[in-house]
């Protein structure tokens, strides 16, 4: 799990910076919703 984080972070950094500047809070909801997905399958 531990080696997929710092991939995750980074992901979600660069991926929040995308998210605001082209939609609103419902894609960046769906984006962190993924994100947690993502982790839980690690």
């Amino acid at each position: 799990m531990f080696h997929y984080l710092p991939i995750t972070v980074h992901g979600l950094a660069v991926g929040h910076e995308f998210i605001f500047l082209t939609d609103s809070r419902h894609t960046a909801h769906e984006f962190k919703n993924d994100l947690l997905k993502n982790i839980r399958e690690c």
